[in-house]
């Protein structure tokens, strides 16, 4: 199964396929998966990398970890791993007043 972290930059990742998109991630041991991708996702995608400002930085990773807190927030070049996502996952829920059990599956 294709983790979080395997996403990589725009360019690789998203593909023009008759009328829809797909993700490309890239696995360990050079094994690649292609997933199609909803256009509202394609266009959330986009607008984060815009924001981002990642978008000229081919080959790097799309998910990032952030380092320092508040306003003094800064992006790091560092992938975001599966259990960084979770943690994020898990305080978003939080802040939503989502009481549930939030499962990945």
């Amino acid at each position: 199964m294709p983790s979080i972290s395997s996403a990589r930059d725009k360019r690789q990742r998203l593909l023009p396929a008759r009328q829809n998109f797909f993700v490309r991630l890239h696995e360990k041991g050079g094994k690649e998966h292609e997933v199609p991708v909803h256009h509202k996702a394609e266009e959330d995608l986009d607008a984060y990398i815009e924001a981002a400002g990642i978008g000229d930085l081919k080959g790097t990773p799309l998910f990032r970890t952030f380092r320092g807190k508040g306003n003094g927030l800064v992006m790091t070049a560092n992938r975001l791993n599966r259990k960084e996502a979770w943690y994020m996952i898990q305080r978003r829920a939080l802040q939503a007043s989502i009481r549930e059990l939030i499962s990945t599956h």
